[in-house]
């Protein structure tokens, strides 16, 4: 049986999503104009188009990492993803368990996405160093340390994920 959980967004993601969304809007109208008039002739036609067209790049990008749910079955931790589903097998969760938004505090972005539809990718702190988030909130973490040392945090909307998962894998 699998068990679907939502992950939504928080205000903050929600924010600098929207931000971010009406700031390429804005740019590639700007540059609209100035690198398809008269003064930009000396520029190649594929150079503007990958200017204009770049951010849009990125953003779809940072939308098809994005976590847009979390499903249990028996074997596997699916982390859904438009790009396609991350699994993860429940028999390599070590530990599974809530942590509170403070100890995040000083956590550094090292490859990862820090607010686009949500944060994930790479990140570390002085508690517990290197950590894959797929995030969606910060408010609602779940901390999974897997039976390789890896740290893995998700944010299900529902925080008695933490509790499935452990019974889910009696080693947890």
């Amino acid at each position: 049986m699998v068990k679907r959980y939502s992950c939504t967004k928080d205000d903050t993601s929600r924010t600098v999503t929207f931000a971010v969304i009406i700031l390429f809007i804005a740019e590639g109208v700007f540059l609209s104009t100035v690198l398809f008039n008269k003064t930009a002739i000396g520029v190649p036609l594929f150079f503007r188009f990958m200017i204009v067209l770049l951010p849009w790049f990125i953003l779809l990008v940072a939308y098809v990492y994005s976590v847009t749910g979390l499903s249990i079955d028996e074997k596997f931790l699916w982390i859904e993803r438009p790009i396609g589903p991350k699994k993860i097998l429940l028999t390599d969760i070590r530990e599974a368990g809530l942590i509170d938004k403070k100890e995040m505090k000083g956590t550094v972005r090292g490859f990862g996405n820090g607010g686009i539809f949500g944060y994930y990718g790479k990140f570390f702190n002085a508690k517990y160093g290197t950590m894959t988030w797929y995030v969606t909130r910060r408010d609602r973490l779940i901390l999974l340390r897997m039976n390789n040392n890896a740290i893995i945090l998700i944010s299900p909307d529902e925080p008695s994920v933490a509790d499935l998962l452990k019974k889910s894998n009696p080693s947890v």
